[in-house]
Parts: structure tokens; C-alpha cells; sequence
């Protein structure tokens, strides 16, 4: 059961906090939390958030991960926005993170992880009211993102798509033990070598997602078909996002994982304007799901998400003004109609 993990990742979540201090890092922001508050209890999932409360909130991220991933990946990431006045959110997928450790419940399930997703951001809008929200997905987490924002319209505010599962790369050695594995639908095909290989440019990255204990290194055939499926199936959505959506795409030139290309393929295609895409150059698969993000990276995103903030406060003043303008305006026709109306009775008594 999930509840049981949580108290792992509690656990371990302490312990890391505990190292930090020791070794004399200073926390960006408070130390994640597990969430056992009113989210969780309503929803029944495993939600994890940031926040600076020494900082007003100005933003709300919701951040999805990507495949063999879990939630609390973004740590890194979250502290980081949380120190700008960015509440982050995560959960994990079915299958994955406290769902995987939990044992009975480890079925990876797309369909049931979009529900899951679309009743949490549906709570943290109604949590934050006022507050923009913002979707932010790492390779196939870009993918769930897309099919969200195009699914709800009027769900989120933007969508900030990294490393997005658009086109996959596939090697030969993948094909084959692909084919090997149709025999068995049901072993369990060991990522490791996979993500040894093409997790990232950057070795430390690579040796954390080697020796992270969350992060998934067995998935069986059907859950790697499940998870293509999940992915191609996703392109159908990329021309349904809203238009008003604004989206930052950010993707690394060197990236094993996914093509680039693909990238490309989704900044053409989305219907918004508003639309800004980065190709890193150098840089591999994962940008952001790691303790060892790249400082220009993280600049991007928040530049990014304060833009947006500045151009919903503009826009949200301009409409009180319109609003004020537009009272005033009829504030003055109904005295004038009472003033007409008066002298006309007083014509009728003379």
C-alpha cells in the first residue's frame, strides 16, 4: 500500500535532509515534505510539495515525471522555484515511486495516472485560487502534460515541456530484446544498461538515476509497449492544446532518448503564439528530474514563469480597469436617467 512507502520516503527524504546539513548545504527552501494534509486525504495519493513560506506565492507548478521516474525527483528542481516564490507540486505515476514500493499496487496505469492527475490539479486550483498554474513534464511526463492542458481546457495556465516524449529514439539491441520478450510478455526487462547509456551527457546524473532505489529499473514487455503506445498516442493531442496557452519547450541537442526533432515537430504544431522552444546544446535526456540541474536551465524556467506572472497581473489589472470603467459608465446613465426621469415628473405636476 502506498501509505506504508510514503512513510519510506519519509524516511529517506529526513535522512537526506539530514546529510545536507551535515555536509553544510544550505536548503534553497523548506525540505520536501511528504503531503499527508488535505490533498492526499481527498485524493488517496502519494502528493508531494515545496514552498518557501518566507516568500509570497506567486505561481503554483505541477510537476509530472517521466518514465521510471517518481515525484520526488524534482527536488532539485522544486527547491529551486520555491526560492523564487513557486509552489511545486508532484505526485507519482501508477506504477512508479511509492506505488512500485508499495508492491500490491506497482500496474503501471496511464489511463488511471491521467485521472489521478486531472483530480489534483483540479484541487490545487481550487487550494490556490488566483494563483496561475502551470504544468511541467520531463520526457513522457511532457506527454501526459499535452494531453491534460488539450483534454481540460481551462485546466492550467501554461505548460513548461522538457525533454517532451514526442519521437523516441530506438536501437537495435532494444528491437531484439524487444522481439526475445514477446515470447514472455511478462518478464521483466532490466533498464539499467538503457539507462546507464543514454540517461544523460553528464555522468553524475547518469550514476544518480543508476543508484536512486525509486527510480525503475525493471519494467516488463507490456508495460514498454503500454508506455510507447502512451507516448504515440499523444501526438494526436499536441494540436488540441488551447491556444491561449503559452508553452515553453526546453530540449537537449544530445539527447539518446528522445529526438530532438520531435521537439521540433511539437513547437510547429501547437496552435499558440505564445510559444517559446530551446535547444540546448550539449546536453542530454535528463534536464530537470536530477539533483544536478544546470544553472541555465533553471534560469529559463524562471524567467519564463515571471514573464507569465507579470502578463496575467497586466492583464488581470486591465480588466478591473475595464471592469471599474465599465460600473462607472452605467453608474452614470442610470443618474442621468433618474435625473431625466425627475424633471420629467416635475414638467408633469406643473
Amino acid at each position: 500500500m502506498y501509505l506504508q512507502a510514503k512513510k519510506n520516503l519519509s524516511a529517506l527524504i529526513i535522512l537526506a535532509t539530514y546529510l545536507a546539513t551535515a555536509l553544510g548545504q544550505t536548503a534553497l527552501a523548506e525540505p520536501v515534505q511528504v503531503e499527508h494534509g488535505r490533498l492526499a486525504r481527498a485524493l488517496n495519493l502519494p502528493v508531494y510539495q515545496w514552498q518557501d513560506n518566507q516568500r509570497p506565492a506567486k505561481a503554483v507548478v505541477l510537476a509530472i515525471h517521466g518514465l521510471t521516474m517518481h515525484g520526488t525527483v524534482f527536488d532539485a528542481y522544486a527547491r529551486r522555484l520555491a526560492a523564487d516564490g513557486i509552489i511545486v507540486i508532484a505526485t507519482d505515476l501508477r506504477g512508479y515511486g511509492a506505488w512500485y514500493q508499495g508492491g500490491d499496487n506497482s500496474g503501471i496505469n496511464y489511463l488511471q495516472s491521467e485521472k489521478d492527475l486531472c483530480a489534483l490539479t483540479s484541487a490545487v486550483r481550487q487550494q490556490y485560487k488566483g494563483l496561475p498554474l502551470f504544468l511541467a513534464g520531463e520526457s513522457l511526463g511532457g506527454s501526459m502534460a499535452i494531453r491534460l492542458a488539450a483534454r481540460n481546457e481551462g485546466l492550467v495556465d501554461g505548460l513548461i515541456l522538457v525533454s517532451p516524449a514526442i519521437k523516441l529514439h530506438y536501437s537495435i539491441k532494444t528491437i531484439v530484446d524487444a522481439l526475445v520478450s514477446v515470447a514472455k510478455p511478462s518478464h521483466q526487462f532490466d533498464v539499467s544498461n538503457y539507462i546507464r547509456k543514454n540517461f544523460s551527457e553528464d555522468p553524475q546524473i547518469t550514476a544518480e538515476g543508476m543508484t536512486d532505489p525509486l527510480i525503475r529499473k525493471h519494467l516488463s514487455m507490456v508495460d514498454l509497449y503500454r508506455s510507447c503506445q502512451f507516448i504515440a498516442g499523444s501526438r494526436q493531442y499536441i494540436s488540441q492544446v488551447p491556444s491561449n496557452i503559452p508553452v515553453l519547450i526546453l530540449q537537449g541537442a544530445a539527447d539518446r532518448i528522445v529526438k530532438p526533432s520531435g521537439a521540433a515537430l511539437l513547437n510547429a504544431n501547437l496552435r499558440t503564439a505564445d510559444k517559446c522552444m530551446q535547444l540546448l546544446p550539449t546536453r542530454g535526456h535528463i534536464l530537470i528530474e536530477t539533483q544536478h540541474i544546470h544553472q541555465d536551465t533553471m534560469n529559463s524556467i524562471v524567467s519564463w514563469v515571471d514573464s507569465k506572472c507579470t502578463t496575467r497581473s497586466a492583464e488581470s489589472d486591465r480588466i478591473a480597469i475595464q471592469k471599474g470603467s465599465v460600473r462607472e459608465s452605467i453608474a452614470k446613465q442610470e443618474e442621468s436617467a433618474d435625473t431625466a426621469s425627475g424633471a420629467s415628473a416635475k414638467g408633469s405636476r406643473s
